[in-house]
């Protein structure tokens, strides 16, 4: 099975668990929002949103969620420290820190990427809760981070 077809599989699994309709479109891609209580943890619109993204050659998935906008270019000094936070996957729970071109500015994401041929419904799922977790204590982190560096600008900025 393919792993286009495995995605679509998982997410119509998670879309019965969820009672909602969750799919891939024509390019690969899809959204999946997860709320959380703000007695949890305070994100913006009560939600997280993770994106899951198909790769072009269909050999690879990434899970993502925003971080941040870049309203200028950051400083050398929080690249460098994001680089080396990321370095050991104990530190951010096995997720990675990336940048992609978005509009007007560059977004800060957190992302896993599945660099297997296949999945099944209960790995996503499990997958999908480790990034999720993966993903709030990213957004803690970059809280912090983010006080000293002007050019973030929060997407879950009550997280403060």
């Amino acid at each position: 099975m393919a792993l286009r077809e495995d995605l679509s599989q998982a997410l119509a699994v998670m879309s019965r668990a969820k009672d909602t309709q969750l799919a891939l479109d024509e390019n690969g891609w899809g959204q999946i929002p997860v709320a959380m209580p703000d007695t949890l943890v305070k994100l913006s619109n009560g939600q997280l949103i993770v994106e899951v993204v198909l790769s072009k050659t269909a050999k690879y998935f990434t899970l993502l969620t925003p971080l941040a906008v870049l309203k200028e270019q950051p400083s050398a000094a929080f690249y460098e420290a994001l680089f080396y936070r990321q370095f050991y996957a104990d530190q951010v729970n096995g997720a990675g820190f990336g940048v992609s071109a978005g509009g007007n500015n560059d977004r800060l994401v957190a992302l896993y990427h599945w660099p297997l041929a296949a999945i099944t419904p209960e790995q996503f799922g499990g997958l999908f809760q480790n990034f999720v977790m993966a993903a709030l204590g990213l957004i803690n982190e970059l809280s912090e981070m983010s006080r000293q560096e002007p050019a973030v600008v929060l997407v879950h900025p009550a997280g403060d």
